[in-house]
């Protein structure tokens, strides 16, 4: 088992297994051919952040990077 995103991705190009990745990191290698996407119907699609966190008490700053990705989320107001 690796946690390191670049390790993993370089794994896979290797064929030595599956990854799990963003598609941000896997896009490139997608499009030449390097990756191939498999199990997309066991990988649904997430969009936006997800955050966790040792207890339900946040702290100040955490409230403030939550509430800051929020506002990153909402379209800007024309």
């Amino acid at each position: 088992m690796m946690n390191d995103a670049g390790l993993i991705l370089a794994a896979a190009i290797d064929g030595q297994g599956l990854a799990y990745s963003a598609d941000q990191l896997v896009a490139e290698h997608l499009t030449a051919g390097r990756l191939v996407r498999v199990l997309t119907d066991f990988s649904p699609r997430i969009e936006g952040f997800c955050l966790y966190y040792p207890n339900r008490r946040r702290s100040v700053t955490l409230r403030a990077l939550v509430e800051m990705l929020k506002d990153a989320r909402e379209p800007a107001a024309h």
